[in-house]
This record gives C-alpha cells, structure tokens and sequence, in this order.
C-alpha cells in the first residue's frame, strides 16, 4: 500500500508560521477548519521551530510568495532537506478561501487554504511525487 503524500501549507509570519499538514484536500473546509484549526502548530523562526516541522516529515510545502524575506529562510532550509516547495499566488489563494467560506485575516484559515488548494490543484503521483499544474511555480531557495 503506497502512503499518501504530506502537504503543508505553510502561512509565513514575522518570526513564526502556521503549519497546516494534510494528505488529502477535506471535503468541508469549512468544517475542517471549526474542528481542527486549534491544532495546527504555530512554529517559531529557530531551531526547535524547523526541528518541528520537518519532523511532520513533509514531502511538499505550499507557502505564498508575500513576506518573501521571512519565508525565504524555511524554504531554504527545507528545500536543503529535500523538501519540495510551491508557491501560489496571494489572488489564488485569497479567491480559494473565500469560496471555502474560511475566515479572512486567520493564519490557520491561511495554512489549510494553501495546503487544500495545492492538494486540490494537483495529481498524486508514484513513489510519493506531486506533478504540478501551472498554477504553482518553483522558485530556487
């Protein structure tokens, strides 16, 4: 039996992110959101923070380009552990949460918007692979 692949949704701040794993986009995000936004973990920009999420062992994080400076150092650091990385555009994610009917202005309603509209927008692959369409685009960390 394969293993479904790990997809975070990474919503970069400051000095910390809200880090929103999932292997499959929830039918009801809206839903999904009342029940378990509360236990999406909230990481800090040191090393207990990146010690912790690639410990969730992901094998994609999805983030937004906007705050490029504050999320340039985790793709880095993850892309550097193998870790593969999406950026989608703020519009599209924006769009996504609203017709979700996720909250605005939520670091958590942000992380699971961009790891559902990555799962959502994507083909599983083999050998635990994502195969993008063109609404994503890879930077170089």
């Amino acid at each position: 039996m394969e293993s479904k692949s790990v997809v975070i949704g990474l919503d970069v701040s400051k000095d910390n992110v809200v880090a929103c794993p999932l292997t499959e986009a929830p039918y009801n995000l809206k839903l999904y959101f009342k029940e378990n936004s509360k236990s999406f973990p909230r990481l800090y920009s040191n090393r207990d923070g990146i010690k912790e999420l690639l410990a969730m062992n992901p094998d994609c994080v999805v983030m937004e380009p906007t705050g490029v400076h504050y999320s340039w150092i985790w793709a880095h650091i993850l892309k550097s552990h193998g870790v593969k990385i999406l950026w989608v555009g703020h519009s599209e994610v924006v769009a996504f949460r609203k017709s979700k009917k996720l909250p605005d202005k939520n670091d958590s309603a942000d992380a699971l918007a961009l790891a559902a509209y990555a799962l959502t927008n994507t083909e599983s692959g083999s050998q635990r692979s994502i195969k993008t369409r063109r609404l994503f685009y890879e930077r170089s960390a």
